[in-house]
């Protein structure tokens, strides 16, 4: 199929962009690197600890604190440079990706993203 075809070719296109580069770069590098794997991997179990709780229907409470501890641990990611970078490399890449999907949904629906007041297709 000759849609199947463009797919591939947008996303050979989207592996040479600088996003997805720098967001790879740092993703590797903090693979590499045991304190910012550590801190990733300590924020993951909080984040399942959190859900868990949540689930189970926890007190106000015991969700506040961990809210509190996820955000402390989030502060501690941002504070350490190559975690930091990963975080915000892979946010310009999801932007970048949100754009390219906004363009799809547009050239689909008829609907400029941007100004989707009067568009049948999203409301």
């Amino acid at each position: 199929m000759e849609v199947i075809k463009k797919a591939k070719e947008l996303a050979e296109e989207i592996v040479k962009t600088p996003e997805y580069k720098m967001m790879n770069t740092s993703q590797e590098a903090v693979a590499n690197d045991e304190e910012g794997s550590a801190l990733l991997q300590d924020m993951e179990l909080l984040q399942q600890e959190y859900m868990k709780s949540a689930q189970e229907g926890e007190s106000e409470e015991e969700l506040k604190m961990l809210e509190d501890i996820l955000q402390s641990k989030h502060e501690e990611l941002m504070g350490y440079e190559p975690t930091a970078h990963m975080i915000k490399s892979k946010a310009t890449f999801d932007r970048l990706i949100k754009l390219i999907n906004n363009e799809i949904t547009s050239g689909i629906t008829g609907c400029a993203a941007d100004d989707c007041a009067g568009c049948s297709g999203c409301n």
